[in-house]
């Protein structure tokens, strides 16, 4: 059920704030600033906490064993015509 819990939790954008006092890299913080796009310290630490979290997410549904053949995904991604 962690990975139920992992999915919910990428749909809240901020739940509670803590402050908090944290040693960075000021390099490593510029650098992931730049990969994600945002412009502050706190904008960039939320973003990358959410994408590890988007990461483990999706690394769980790919274990997920969901008792298809990929010739059922084909099929139904193949378009059906009715008439």
């Amino acid at each position: 059920m962690r990975h139920i819990t992992m999915v919910a939790r990428m749909r809240i954008i901020v739940g509670k704030v803590k402050r908090t006092t944290v040693n960075l890299d000021t390099e490593l913080v510029g650098e992931a600033r730049e990969i994600l796009g945002t412009r502050t310290t706190t904008d960039t630490v939320h973003e990358a906490l959410r994408d590890v979290i988007r990461r483990e997410a999706l690394r769980h549904l790919a274990e997920h064993d969901w008792g298809m053949t990929l010739e059922d995904l084909n099929e139904m991604r193949t378009p059906r015509t009715f008439g």
